[in-house]
């Protein structure tokens, strides 16, 4: 009898580990799902729009000195 409380004994403790590593590995990835929608580091606002303009200037500048 006391052999069989001991097996019981043991197969909680065995199933009690087994559920704790499976909450752990979803634990662990929904913090990692988390972490790529969210960043770090990084500004805290929307950087400014550039000027549409602005990439094209230098090269507006180089054909106006050729001609």
């Amino acid at each position: 009898m006391i052999i069989a409380v001991v097996e019981w004994v043991l197969v909680a403790v065995v199933a009690w580990c087994a559920v704790a590593v499976v909450v752990g590995l979803l634990v662990g990835r929904a913090v990692r799902m988390r972490d790529r929608q969210v960043p770090r580091t990084g500004p805290t606002s929307d950087p400014p729009p550039v000027a549409p303009h602005a990439a094209s200037a230098p090269e507006r500048d180089r054909e106006s000195r050729g001609r």
